[in-house]
């Protein structure tokens, strides 16, 4: 695999260390780096752009700030991926509560990616910089992008995606589909609407509309032990 990386030279002299090993990396996977002023932290040209921000060394002063950046870079790059490092799990849970209460970009845009320390967070970026590329050569992005549309499209995503909605089942998944219609239709409805055409109780029928409308019901993460 050949291409251009472009890398964040606020970055490299932050991680002199990763910088070194990253730039052996690249020269063995037949790209060339330059380091320079950029948003991302690195932004891969082979086949196509794919950016990164890669989160090494945070706490919970700057994770905030990097959840912003995180936000802005993807509305400038289409492809794009964070990707942070935990070394435990109580870190991953505090990245992931301040990652639920951030009102900066919409879930999983752009994808965040965990992993166990700074090494690691250098060879997925580029594993996934290399099956973007390799994507594209084969032409098969169109394909996976098709079928991941069919897929949402599905009736089993329906009702994944309805049930997942705390309190709410499987059954009350298929009734609000029958009574009220598709997503959008049921993001449109009211409660009085979802009661009059559901046998969903009050309590779900404001689930539902919470979900959809009110960002600190559906941005706060359900613990465990009262999921459905």
């Amino acid at each position: 695999m050949t291409g251009i990386c472009l890398g964040n030279v606020h970055w490299k002299n932050s991680n002199p260390s990763l910088a070194q090993r990253l730039e052996l990396m690249l020269d063995s996977s037949g790209y060339r780096v330059r380091f320079l002023t950029i948003a991302p932290d690195f932004i891969f040209n082979s086949m196509g752009l794919s950016a990164f921000l890669l989160i090494i060394e945070w706490n919970e002063d700057t994770i905030t700030a990097a959840l912003d950046r995180a936000g802005k870079i993807r509305r400038t790059f289409r492809n794009c991926y964070a990707i942070y490092s935990v070394s435990s799990n109580e870190a991953n849970e505090s990245f992931l509560d301040a990652y639920f209460r951030s009102k900066t970009f919409e879930i999983a845009m752009p994808p965040f990616i965990p992993v166990n320390d700074g090494q690691m967070a250098l060879e997925r970026m580029l594993n996934l910089a290399d099956v973007h590329a390799e994507c594209k050569r084969q032409g098969t992005v169109s394909q996976v992008d098709n079928e991941r549309e069919d897929l949402v499209c599905s009736n089993d995503a329906f009702v994944v995606a309805i049930s997942s909605i705390h309190g709410l089942t499987p059954h009350d998944a298929n009734t609000l589909q029958q009574g009220i219609g598709s997503i959008e239709e049921i993001m449109a409805a009211s409660k009085e609407d979802i009661l009059d055409n559901t046998d969903l109780s009050a309590e779900k029928a404001d689930a539902v509309v919470k979900f959809f409308h009110d960002p600190p019901f559906y941005m706060n993460p359900v613990p465990p032990s009262t999921r459905n």
